[in-house]
């Protein structure tokens, strides 16, 4: 997991989202620490639902600030949150109906996958977007 958050923090991030994104990926590495550790289903299904409801406060975040800088990415962005959310909820399900039963590893990297996948291919761009329009360079 610390590539995508070293890859993240090469971006030159706002510092309220990039708050917010460092607080995701400390709760991912524990999700997945908890995963590889073996925790019981109890453990697992709690702290996946803490990490979900504290990925919907940043994408409304990012959502209004996109909004507010008139961010033609927008609509597709804004979809991929509601995938994304969507599809975070149906491993969940999938989760608690023992579809990873004895699968650990596979369902820490299905849940890692879809969040390094966002950081690269939504955020990096929104980011670049938003300094560009202030007039900041990023490295």
């Amino acid at each position: 997991m610390s590539s995508s958050a070293d890859r993240y923090k090469s971006h030159n991030v706002s510092n309220s989202v990039d708050d917010e994104h460092q607080e995701i990926i400390k709760l991912v590495k524990g999700f997945d620490e908890l995963l590889r550790q073996g925790g019981t289903a109890e453990q697992i299904i709690d702290l996946f639902a803490v990490v979900l409801w504290n990925i919907r406060s940043p994408f409304e975040s990012e959502e209004q600030l996109m909004l507010q800088n008139s961010y033609a990415g927008y609509q597709p962005h804004k979809t991929e949150h509601d995938r994304l959310l969507d599809e975070l909820s149906g491993i969940m399900a999938d989760y608690e109906n023992g579809a990873y039963a004895d699968r650990h590893l596979s369902l820490a990297e299905r849940f890692t996958d879809w969040f390094e996948a966002h950081l690269a291919e939504m955020d990096a761009p929104m980011i670049a977007f938003e300094h560009q329009k202030q007039g900041d360079t990023i490295a």
